[in-house]
């Protein structure tokens, strides 16, 4: 085979290989459609979708500079697609201005990686309410709130600025979810997710003479570690567990999110969802939770606000959703390093 020939080989076998990136990464925007209790391969596209749309990009340009402008147009208008169906804000991406502070409740939901990242360190534990304090939250929702009954009890008496608490049963083997709030705290309802660890809490808010139904929600932990994918070229084994271990938790996921809707669309007040999904928003329990309820970072965020740790700062995983009776004023999701986790934070104004 000649040079050229051989040249012309690599390119068709290249622009192939763009065209299917193409057609995969349109079924994971569309991958919150499909149910991973009943499909077992579109849910997991999803999952990669910001790993299709960096090898879009490099694609992308391949194809316009070897003058292919039409399948360089398709290219590029599936990587805009993509990036707006993997929550990413294009809008605003280069205005640092924010929004104005105006909100008459400021709302923060923050994994702080209980007994893992050092949830017994009373330092840390000191200053993550600190932290709190300056930022002068209202209502906080904590996952995976210190087990350790010492750390427990050190945190609870840190965050004395926010005098009414509730906790996933004290007795319980579930990661702990706590929440803080400056309003006062009544109709409690705690949801122990079957075969997990994780749980969700309900709970009604007073406010300004008004009822607001807080949900605080840890869902099924993913399990999946950026080295378990690095040893897996090696170790072809521990990319198959990997695989099963995510559609497993995949579903049970998706099972937790339904329970969680029905008790939203059960609520006659208007809700809040605090929590860490463990699913981005391509997600079926993203597209569950969220329906009918705004999202933070989409109504006042930008760029990719990564909210975990990891895989390259791509991930959102944990959100801020609530009813059209409150509006967004204004999001953030400082990167800390208290936690895996970003706290997210956003000031909201009753309608």
């Amino acid at each position: 085979m000649g040079k050229v020939a051989a040249i012309k080989l690599i390119d068709f076998y290249i622009v192939t290989f763009a065209l299917f990136i193409v057609g995969t990464t349109i079924l994971g925007v569309l991958s919150s459609l499909f149910d991973p209790r009943c499909y077992n391969v579109i849910p997991f596209i999803g999952l990669f979708l910001p790993v299709l749309l960096a090898i879009d990009l490099i694609t992308c340009i391949y194809l316009i500079l070897t003058k292919r402008l039409i399948l360089s147009c398709i290219t590029a208008m599936v990587l805009i697609l993509g990036s707006i169906g993997a929550g990413y804000k294009l809008t605003n991406l280069f205005n640092s201005k924010t929004n104005p502070i105006g909100g008459n409740i400021r709302v923060m939901t923050f994994n702080i990686g209980g007994d893992k990242i050092g949830g017994k360190d009373q330092d840390k534990l000191k200053e993550i309410a600190r932290f709190i304090k300056t930022e002068g939250i209202d209502i906080l929702c904590i996952q995976e709130y210190p087990s350790h009954e010492r750390a427990a009890d050190s945190l609870k008496e840190y965050l004395n600025f926010l005098p009414f608490q509730t906790f996933t049963e004290k007795e319980s083997n579930y990661l702990k979810i706590a929440i803080f709030s400056r309003f006062p705290i009544q109709n409690i309802k705690r949801i122990l997710f079957n075969n997990s660890v994780n749980n969700a809490i309900f709970t009604d808010l007073m406010i300004d003479n008004r009822t607001i139904r807080l949900v605080s929600a840890h869902m099924q932990t993913t399990n999946l570690k950026e080295n378990q994918i690095y040893s897996g070229w090696k170790q072809p084994n521990t990319i198959c567990r990997a695989i099963s271990n995510l559609n497993s938790n995949l579903k049970m996921r998706a099972s937790q999110a339904n329970l969680i809707k029905e008790e939203i669309n059960s609520s006659e007040f208007p809700v809040i969802f605090c929590g860490d999904m463990n699913d981005p928003p391509t997600s079926y329990t993203y597209k569950v939770i969220k329906s009918g309820l705004k999202d933070g970072f989409e109504e006042c965020g930008k760029g990719i606000g990564h909210t975990f740790h990891g895989f390259f700062n791509l991930l959102r995983i944990d959100y801020i959703l609530y009813s059209n009776d409150l509006t967004g004023v204004k999001y953030d999701s400082p990167n800390k390093s208290f936690s895996d986790h970003n706290p997210v934070i956003m000031d909201l104004m009753l309608q």
